[in-house]
């Protein structure tokens, strides 16, 4: 009975590797869910840019990791183990007032602090955030073969494996862990983040947000643009968000190359109040990523009424349905986001867009996100 006390005092501690700025709202959403369920939680995290989390998610026991990023495959490893034993230690520091750690952006493959974790006879869930491996593999990484086997590690000791849809679990052949998953819908969309506009009243303008990076098919996307150019239709590409400088300067240089200076403009980061007006404004918003959980910012521009182009990953089928509140892609491909786009031609869009706005309004609710977890956090 007093054990049974002591554990009722206990928090929960979300456990990130370092992230950058788009991971902040994830993180920020779901403590804010946590919090309805337990009044005393910590956040093992950092940084891998100069924002401060400590002023974008408040109200939290907050610990920071100095993560030491690096290029040469050998040094990765070593920082990547350096990452984990600084985790592990603030983890069993951490041992007589957390019952639960959280394993959430970055951290499916960290084997030695969960492998702590359970020793120390905690509880430990595993939240899905996009697919690690295969954008490792994507990128040509070496990486993803550790990955692959260290995230199965994981999911077999863990005590639930958390996932955005159902479409995931398939996507990433997750049946075999059977009782052990469970869908969890850390997603909600404020009203006040929804700023809707008459779509037949819009530019022919193409929103991105986000990384700016090989996965999320950027490159593919500005090719597109060109081909698009090409068949004589005229659009404006806005891409918002940040990326290493090398790939950004190769965008750009081939957006000189091919005179597009007057249709492709990168915005930089865009602020979390600027966003809903930067939607607002965009007719299409185009996500051609190879590899996704369920990006927010997606959903944030169906509520502001777009017409949104996405590729078939993660639990992106299970939001839009094709025609309806908008368009799926077969692949990333060049050709595959003009003959997305062009679809669009044929479309009432008018109604695709009022049916996307509606759908969020509807499915996306704070209240929701917080019975789901409640729910799923009694069974654990």
């Amino acid at each position: 009975m007093v054990c049974d006390k002591m554990n009722k005092n206990k928090g929960i501690c979300v456990v990130n590797f370092p992230i950058l700025k788009t991971g902040v709202k994830p993180v920020f959403q779901l403590i804010q869910i946590i919090k309805q369920v337990k009044d005393t939680n910590y956040l093992i995290c950092g940084s891998l840019d100069n924002h401060s989390l400590e002023k974008m998610i408040p109200d939290i026991h907050y610990i920071k990791i100095d993560h030491r990023k690096m290029e040469n495959f050998f040094f990765r490893i070593v920082s990547y183990i350096r990452t984990q034993i600084l985790m592990t230690i603030e983890i069993i520091k951490l041992k007589n007032v957390v019952e639960t750690y959280l394993f959430f952006i970055g951290t499916e493959d960290m084997i030695i602090p969960h492998l702590v974790s359970k020793i120390l006879r905690k509880k430990t869930l595993f939240l899905l955030a996009g697919f690690p491996s295969k954008r490792s593999y994507s990128n040509k990484d070496l990486f993803f073969i550790f990955q692959k086997a260290l995230s199965k590690i994981n999911f077999f000791l863990t005590n639930k494996v958390l996932v955005y849809s159902k479409e995931i679990i398939t996507e990433r052949n997750l049946h075999y862990l059977d009782k052990k998953i469970a869908v969890f819908q850390r997603h909600y969309i404020p009203h006040s983040e929804i700023l809707f506009k008459n779509i037949s009243k819009k530019k022919e303008n193409i929103g991105f947000l986000g990384e700016i990076c090989l996965p999320k098919g950027i490159q593919n996307l500005i090719v597109a643009i060109k081909q698009l150019k090409d068949q004589k239709v005229n659009v404006n590409l806005h891409i918002g968000g940040f990326g290493e400088k090398k790939f950004v300067d190769k965008l750009k240089k081939y957006i000189e190359k091919t005179d597009l200076k007057n249709q492709v403009f990168f915005h930089g980061w865009i602020n979390r109040e600027d966003i809903p007006l930067f939607l607002s404004n965009m007719k299409y918003f185009i996500l051609p990523s190879l590899s996704e959980g369920l990006p927010n910012v997606l959903l944030e521009a169906m509520g502001c009424g777009c017409c949104v182009i996405s590729t078939k990953v993660g639990g992106i089928p299970d939001i839009i349905v094709d025609s309806v509140n908008g368009i799926l892609l077969e692949s990333n491909s060049t050709d595959a986001i003009v003959d997305g786009f062009l679809r669009t031609k044929s479309l009432n869009l008018d109604i695709l867009s009022k049916n996307a706005s509606e759908f969020i309004k509807k499915k996306f609710s704070f209240k929701y996100s917080v019975e789901n977890f409640r729910s799923i956090y009694k069974k654990i």
